[in-house]
């Protein structure tokens, strides 16, 4: 998929500026840095096609000068592989939604539902950059074709290829070996024809277990028979292969003479980038993987320094495609002036050279870099009768004992490249681990660093969402939730940590600077007369801490909270899971003065089996049946069952999630005695709810 640091460049056709930043807000939502123009006439719109690239057309359907169709024949001439999207509303004829996909439109959304348009542009996207890949591939494919295709007939060695028995290429030599001038007098001649009569069924019967070796090479040795009837002993070799996308055989008759010296030839050539005498893109990787398990062996640290030239497309267009490679030869040039022999030098697309050397320090590295970016930037390349100046960016990433595989240290670097680039360019960046981009084991450790430093530098905060009575009781209540702070300032939901907290086993360490947090906050307030009440969630880990008993105690003696302010909660699954050991915690609880409360209920199995054998104070019902109560009978007859089992046993209720007036009420005529949720107020950093003025 496009990093999520790419600049998409989106082309707006709608009258309406509001829509248009709709849509514009939609790629920023999705991670996207969009780059937006918007017209809505047809000569702006034919103008926009012609002078720029666009990576995607969003078009609304009701223009006043402007339709569809005209906007698509106009993107057809224009022979530009953009994406057409149109957006409609409700009242748009089912008839001409299906024009427009006549018309070559690539996908129709109704204004009405922005998520939908969000995926349509995804998947555009993601097509988009494997239409592009593709492009650059069979560009890569057909030049290494050709570059083959000259060595093949330069070379002394006979070589032919048959696809299904036929001939369909031989280069000079063979057609020689065999007495023949050109190769259209062989095209489409059966191989047979080639092999002296007397040898027909000891080949057929090498042709048939050559068929079954699964794609291995095979020799063997028989008499070929030449075009005016003489015939000759030759060893030939067979292996599959493929020529300009076609599945075949390819036939090799060596010329013993000249054998290792061609082969060494053809290696040495397809090894190297024609333009730059760099190593090319292919043997380039290999070498790279060879380097990355070397690093994670531990022998050898070494660097990634991914190199491109600023705005080349622009350069390009100004100067032309013969010479912009003048412009690369340039670079080429600069890059190798810097580099000593240690270092690895390739050049990996259009623009893009990398460099692989061996690690010495960051300072050893940024510096070679900004060597190589000045180096650049002063030059100036000199065609016909004027000169021209680009620039360059650089992206530098380590390849260390825990790099991934080669593929993904080209990501990291070609995205610190990028971020350099839309930095303005002419600059370095070095690859900063992000989360989300390193491998599982790189995670877990990076987690490990950020969850320490939350717990021992204040990373973490609390959160507090109001739990409000439905009878006209005043008491403040609320829930503790936690976040943690990131390096912008932002907040990290739980979701996104709490799950490698787990697999750290720091779940215990977390609950406790919870605790500890929440009772210092509690003592604060009621220092001042605030007598607040907190919900503290528990995890596994601390149900089963015979330590967190006694520690708890201890923080409660010493600060001279009243320990009824504190209600912990467990989940209901957890409660069926860890019966016995919830008996004795919440035992304990009851000892200290504390209360307990059972979260998400009506996710385990058996509800009454937890009432019967826990001492519950609060049954909190799970916000899953909740947030769809409206619409859902189901959702409806399971909370009304939860509320007369927990009046029955005597314990209140309440329900998280409360979204809008209408669910409160209903849940108020089910008898609920307790709500927490959004109508009622978003979970935040201050107590602040004013719980006498009711809901």
């Amino acid at each position: 998929m496009l990093s999520s640091k790419n600049i998409v460049r989106l082309l707006i056709v709608d009258a309406s500026f509001e829509d248009a930043e709709m849509v514009t807000n939609l790629l920023r939502k999705m991670g996207f840095a969009a780059r937006a123009s918007r017209v809505e006439k047809e000569e702006e719109f034919r103008e926009a096609i012609e002078g720029q690239s666009w990576d995607i057309i969003v078009c609304a359907a009701m223009l006043p000068q402007f339709s569809v169709a005209r906007a698509a024949q106009i993107l057809l001439q224009s022979e530009k592989d953009i994406s057409l999207i149109i957006i409609v509303d409700e009242k748009t004829d089912s008839d001409d939604i299906d024009e427009m996909y006549v018309a070559g439109v690539r996908d129709v959304v109704l204004k009405s539902r922005p998520l939908r348009l969000q995926s349509v542009i995804k998947r555009e996207l993601q097509d988009l950059e494997n239409r592009r890949a593709r492009r650059h591939s069979e560009v890569v494919l057909g030049e290494s074709e050709r570059q083959v295709r000259a060595l093949l007939e330069s070379s002394r060695n006979a070589v032919g290829y048959v696809h299904e028995g036929m001939h369909i290429y031989a280069n000079r030599a063979y057609l020689e070996l065999f007495g023949y001038h050109e190769l259209d007098e062989i095209e489409g001649m059966p191989l047979l024809d080639m092999i002296a009569p007397e040898e027909h069924n000891r080949f057929k019967a090498f042709l048939k277990e050559y068929g079954a070796s699964e794609g291995k090479s095979a020799h063997f040795t028989l008499r070929a028979h030449k075009a005016d009837g003489h015939t000759f002993t030759a060893a030939w070799e067979f292996t599959p292969a493929s020529i300009e996308g076609e599945f075949c055989t390819q036939i090799v008759i060596r010329d013993k003479t000249y054998d290792l010296a061609a082969e060494e030839r053809i290696k040495q050539v397809q090894q190297r980038d024609i333009l730059t005498g760099f190593f090319s893109r292919p043997h380039y990787l290999e070498l790279m993987e060879k380097w990355v398990i070397a690093a994670r062996a531990g022998d050898r640290e070494s660097s990634l320094l991914y190199i491109a030239i600023d705005q080349f497309n622009r350069v390009r267009a100004r100067v032309g495609i013969g010479a912009s490679d003048l412009v690369v030869v340039d670079v080429a040039r600069i890059l190798q002036q810097y580099c000593d022999e240690k270092v690895i030098l390739a050049r990996f697309g259009d623009e893009v050279f990398t460099l692989l050397l061996p690690h010495g320090s960051d300072e050893q590295e940024d510096a070679l870099a900004e060597q190589l970016r000045q180096a650049v930037d002063r030059h100036l390349v000199e065609m016909d009768e004027r000169s021209i100046n680009v620039t360059c960016s650089i992206g530098i990433c380590r390849i260390g004992e825990s790099a991934p595989g080669g593929q993904q240290i080209l990501e990291r670097a070609h995205k610190a490249c990028l971020k350099a680039q839309e930095a303005g360019g002419n600059r370095i960046e070095r690859y900063r681990p992000v989360i989300e981009d390193l491998t599982d084991q790189e995670k877990i450790k990076q987690w490990e660093v950020q969850l320490r430093e939350a717990m021992n530098k204040d990373g973490f905060c609390l959160f507090y969402q109001p739990i409000v009575s439905l009878h006209g009781e005043t008491e403040e209540i609320f829930e503790v939730l936690l976040r943690m702070t990131d390096d912008a300032g932002g907040y990290i939901l739980p979701e996104k940590f709490l799950e490698p907290a787990a697999q750290l086993k720091l779940m215990g360490e977390i609950d406790r600077w919870v605790i500890a947090k929440a009772m210092s906050v509690l003592h604060s307030r009621h220092q001042v007369g605030q007598l607040t009440r907190f919900f503290v969630k528990l995890s596994d880990p601390s149900i089963h801490d015979k330590n967190l008993l006694p520690w708890l105690k201890k923080h409660l003696q010493e600060s001279g909270l009243d320990a009824r302010s504190l209600i912990f909660e467990i989940s209901e699954s957890s409660a069926l899971n860890y019966l016995k050991r919830v008996q004795q915690l919440v035992e304990g609880l009851r000892v200290l003065g504390c209360q307990f409360a059972l979260e998400h209920v009506g996710t385990g199995l058996d509800t009454s089996n937890c009432l019967k054998h826990i001492n519950v104070d609060y049954l909190k019902i799970d916000g899953a049946f909740i947030e769809n109560l409206l619409q859902d009978e189901q959702n409806q007859e399971a909370v009304k069952i939860i509320i007369e089992m927990a009046k029955e046993a005597g314990k209140p209720t309440i329900a998280e999630f409360v979204s809008d007036a209408n669910t409160l009420a209903l849940l108020w005529q089910f008898g609920l005695d307790y709500a927490q949720g959004r109508y009622i107020q978003e979970p935040n950093q201050f107590l602040s709810y004013e719980f006498s003025g009711g809901i």
